[in-house]
């Protein structure tokens, strides 16, 4: 038989990673053991892995980065950029039960740079527009460093639209062109210009932000603070540890019981096992 003691050494001892005396098993309890051995293991990896990381990164806010994610969020507002023109009558006719639930809750906004700004610097505000137009009148007109990007853009798309030129019926360059845009396509030329396009615009965009310091400017430096800045969010305080503490407490509490506890048991032992022997010691007369 075990003492209580060498038992709850075998239980948490693998816990608080300590080394266990582990006695000679022959029977279930073996496989019992082991198995509490192994997920003590994981339990152990999991709290100083993640557990950490739970307690000391900030919250932050779960972004809708698809239409569907979009139109479980009642939060957000939603304009669509209203060109009069492809985007109009997709939402006017679509069946599509996602669409649908946008549409509900959608306005259109005429102005087409304040439905762009308001979904870059308001909060929980949504612009559906072409991808090409509000990326490059952001880069134009709220660049204020190339680190730091104003708005999140959705990974999927509502239709696909393709641009091409137009050439006039029975053109004699219209295979010619045809050719010539292919074979852009195909090497990548015209992904390479709307990229420098961006760039150009991004150039020119953060000198004139800097110049105008309206208050777009100063949205977009607020912005960054909150972001950026290491005093906003405190990394580990202490309440964020002191159930660790008070269970360190209590473990070291029950440990040094148990350590005086087990002083006392073995020197009582001691002294009933050499006054046991005195007493019946053999050979010794009485008399004498």
């Amino acid at each position: 038989m075990h003492s209580t003691m060498e038992i709850m050494d075998m239980v948490l001892g693998p816990l608080l990673e300590r080394s266990v005396k582990f006695p000679q098993i022959r029977s279930v309890k073996l496989y019992l053991a082991v198995f509490w051995f192994l997920g003590a293991l994981v339990i152990g990896t999991y709290y100083k892995s993640d557990f950490i990381a739970y307690v000391t990164y900030p919250q932050h806010e779960t972004i809708p980065r698809t239409f569907r994610e979009l139109s479980e969020r009642r939060d957000y507002n939603i304009k669509l950029l209203h060109l009069r023109a492809v985007g109009t009558v997709f939402y006017n006719t679509t069946k599509n039960p996602v669409h649908v639930k946008i549409r509900k809750r959608m306005f259109y906004e005429n102005n087409w740079p304040q439905c762009i700004l308001d979904a870059a610097l308001e909060e929980k505000t949504a612009c559906i527009s072409f991808d090409v137009v509000s990326k490059l009148f952001l880069a134009r007109n709220v660049t204020l460093k190339r680190s730091f990007n104003l708005a999140i853009y959705s990974t999927d798309s509502v239709i696909n639209t393709h641009m091409s030129i137009g050439l006039t019926k029975k053109s004699k360059f219209l295979d010619a062109i045809s050719e010539i845009m292919r074979f852009l396509r195909d090497t990548g030329h015209i992904r390479r210009w709307i990229a420098e396009a961006f760039e150009v615009n991004s150039n020119s965009g953060m000198s004139w932000l800097k110049s105008q310091q309206n208050k777009n400017y100063y949205k977009i430096l607020n912005m960054m603070e909150i972001v950026t800045s290491s005093s906003k969010v405190a990394p580990m305080r202490f309440k964020n540890v002191l159930l660790s503490f008070i269970a360190l407490s209590a473990g070291l509490f029950v440990s040094m019981v148990a350590f005086l506890f087990e002083m006392w048991l073995i020197k009582e032992t001691k002294f009933c096992r050499t006054r046991q022997v005195r007493i019946l010691q053999p050979g010794v007369d009485e008399n004498q």
